[in-house]
């Protein structure tokens, strides 16, 4: 031992006043507390001190205590040395400590020995309370509402059997109320079958250490027993599920419209009627755990609204309400607009019971049809004001303007429930040209059936007027009336039909089989020819005046077939004009209202009936009537174009037949056919296809 070594030790320290064995006492037991002698002393602190520990414990785990706490021990022999100065001993270690104090590896070694004491001591503390729970239940157990912490089952039960005498469970509810159930109403009483003994047997005494913090409810069914029929009759008595007295719940709502407010939330309402399936169990419940207070509100055992104030939702469907009823629809049709607004959207619209917003689709579908039923053209009739200067109606055809009802129902739909506005045009399943002139506009072919004369215009210039020839009155083929387009444009094409194949040159169908084609050979048009020597409901054209309408006509052109009482002539033509009466083939409507004026003079021209041909805008049009226009200004202007040279067909020879005339032609001709005429590809078929 080093010097300084030996100047540390209790023999180097001065005796002034001490034994040097009691001092020596001392020492020895701060460094090796002897280990026995501790356990000794824990067993006897365990033995004697049990409640207070268990007290003790309790403090601990309510405060967040580590589950191994840590024991003082301190020996009874030991005495503290009187404080009078210092000794010389405690200035040599101060001494000691300015030298640069102990070294390193003995400092490793004391500490070792300090943390093995400490285990042993903490190990011996664990074990010996475990032992304590061989006979009493661990810290925070709950049996049948009964605190089991640190008590046997003997007393367990006793306190379980003290508690079931007079007892009564009051069952707090809403607006201050409150009812009671007592024990003995349904026959309570305590039965003790082991069950208690059996779960401290099957309590793991070493695992002690981590119930600490937790608790542990244990509810034996068999430990409180009482009728459980009486006890079901009781709940339905209680007056919490009186559905005469107490108010059910309300869902939270949406207001009705309130003008410059729009619509609002309703709350919703609890009420005060318990949900009787949750009821009885959480009385059940409580009995058997000995609860003395049940609180309807606390344990949620009212009937809730199925909708409430923040229903996601609700809320959503309030803010599509408000949209809703402040957009409009604008349909645009032409020039004429109908506005759909927000006054008529919002009595369509309503809230389902899951809260979303319903929109009444047959309202819907009725509006759409509404604009169907004043907008489609399409079939119905319409008024049509004709070259002659007067109004007819026509009805029929396939062309204009037709609604798709069920689409724009569905987009209908689709823009109240997002609640934007918008402008738009319907959806539609046919759309005409133009809206203008009852939708046909100011590019057609107006056929006059009656006066069997037509008029071709474009962008409101008359291009072409001739005689034709159409379907045949007294065979039953006569061409009808209506609205319709040109459905495509052929050059020598193959008419076909039954008992005929007849190639022609032009051919512009419009009406399924039924379209505008040259006749080369016939020799006369107009007049009354078609009424017992007609087509098949073709109109038969001159070839001349075919091919100058096949030249200008586009496909999708308008073709509106009328009658009008009146306009009939007897006169007919080589070249689709009658006898005496000059062309306006290429005249403008109104190039021939400034020409009027100037042919003033012109007074020995015939009278024509009251009505004048007059094309869009009242220009003045060639008539097919006998009589020549009432005035000089009624009369179109002298601007004709020079006729196509050699385009005129031969009129029938005397004596020969027009289906004589029409075998020869197809016999001639049979090799100038169009596509499909050897397989029915391409031809028209039908009536009037010839």
């Amino acid at each position: 031992m080093s010097k300084k070594d030996k100047m540390n030790t209790p023999e180097s320290l001065p005796k002034r006043g001490r034994s040097r064995s009691k001092y020596a006492k001392k020492e020895v037991l701060k460094e090796t507390p002897p280990i026995e002698a501790a356990e000794t002393s824990l067993a006897e602190k365990a033995q004697t001190d049990m409640p207070d520990e268990h007290e003790a414990e309790e403090k601990e785990s309510a405060s967040g205590a580590e589950a191994f706490p840590e024991e003082t021990i301190v020996s009874p022999d030991a005495e503290e040395p009187p404080k009078r100065g210092r000794s010389r001993a405690e200035k040599n270690n101060r001494d000691l400590a300015a030298e640069g104090g102990m070294s390193g590896k003995k400092k490793a070694m004391i500490a070792a020995a300090a943390a093995a004491a400490v285990l042993l001591c903490g190990a011996g503390g664990y074990a010996v309370k475990a032992q304590t729970y061989r006979n009493a239940f661990f810290p925070r157990t709950v049996i049948n509402g009964v605190d089991a912490s640190g008590k046997t089952p003997q007393e367990v039960e006793q306190e379980i059997e003290r508690d079931t005498r007079n007892y009564t469970l009051t069952i707090a509810e809403r607006e201050g109320k409150s009812e009671s159930i007592a024990g003995e109403a349904v026959d309570m009483k305590p039965e003790f079958d082991g069950s208690i003994e059996k779960l401290l047997g099957e309590q793991n005494i070493w695992a002690w250490g981590l119930t600490l913090g937790n608790s542990k409810k244990i509810t034996i069914d068999t430990a409180v027993t009482f009728d459980e029929k009486k006890l079901e009759k009781l709940v339905d008595d209680l007056e919490c599920l009186d559905r005469k007295t107490q108010t059910r719940p309300e869902n939270a709502s949406v207001s009705d419209y309130v003008e410059g407010k729009g619509y609002s939330l309703i709350p919703a309402k609890k009420g005060t009627l318990a949900d009787s399936d949750k009821l009885y169990d959480a009385v059940r419940d409580a009995m058997k755990n000995l609860q003395t207070e049940l609180d309807l509100e606390k344990e949620d055992l009212y009937l809730s609204p199925a909708i409430d104030d923040d229903n996601e939702t609700l809320l959503s469907t309030l803010d599509h309400l408000n949209k809703a009823a402040e957009m409009s629809v604008i349909y645009q049709f032409g020039d004429e607009k109908e506005v759909l607004s927000g006054d008529t959207i919002r009595n369509w619209l309503s809230v389902g019971a899951d809260g979303s917003m319903q929109v009444n689709e047959g309202e819907a579908a009725a509006y759409v049809s509404s604009l169907a039923q004043k907008y489609d053209t399409v079939g119905r009739t319409r008024g049509f004001r004709t070259s002659y200067g007067t109004t007819v109606d026509v009805n029929g055809g396939t062309y204009g303007w037709k609604i798709d009802t069920a689409t724009e129902t569905a987009n209908l739909l689709t823009a109240v429930r997002e609640g934007e506005s918008t402008e738009k045009e319907p959806a539609y399943s046919k759309s005409g040209k133009s809206r203008a002139n009852g939708g046909i506009g100011d590019t057609y072919v107006e056929v006059n059936l009656t006066g069997q004369h037509l008029y071709y215009y474009k962008n409101g210039t008359l291009v072409l007027d001739t005689d034709f020839v159409s379907g045949n009155l007294s065979k039953g083929h006569g061409t009808p009336n209506g609205v319709y387009t040109v459905a495509y444009k052929q050059k020598n094409a193959v008419l076909k039909g039954e008992n005929y194949r007849t190639p022609v040159s032009y051919w512009m169908p419009f009406n399924n089989g039924i379209g505008f084609h040259d006749a080369n050979w016939r020799g006369s048009f107009g007049g009354t020819i078609y009424k017992t020597n007609g087509s098949h409901g073709c109109i038969n054209m001159p070839p001349a005046m075919a091919r100058k309408l096949f030249e200008n006509i586009d496909t999708g052109c308008v073709v509106v077939c009328y009658g009008a009482a009146g306009t009939e002539s007897k006169k007919t033509s080589r070249d689709g004009r009658p006898s005496g009466q000059e062309t306006a083939a290429e005249t403008s409507a109104q190039a021939s209202e400034s020409a009027q004026t100037a042919q003033t003079t012109e007074n020995t021209q015939k009278t024509e009936p009251a009505n004048t041909p007059v094309g869009p805008g009242g220009a003045a049009t060639p008539n097919t009537a006998e009589t020549q226009p009432e005035t000089a200004a009624a009369k179109p202007a002298e601007t004709a174009a020079a006729k196509p040279a050699g385009t005129q067909a031969d009129g029938p020879r005397a004596g020969q037949s027009a289906q004589t005339k029409t075998e020869a032609a197809a016999h001639e001709t049979a090799a100038v056919s169009g596509p499909g005429a050897d397989r029915n590809i391409g031809a028209a078929v039908g009536p009037g296809a010839a």
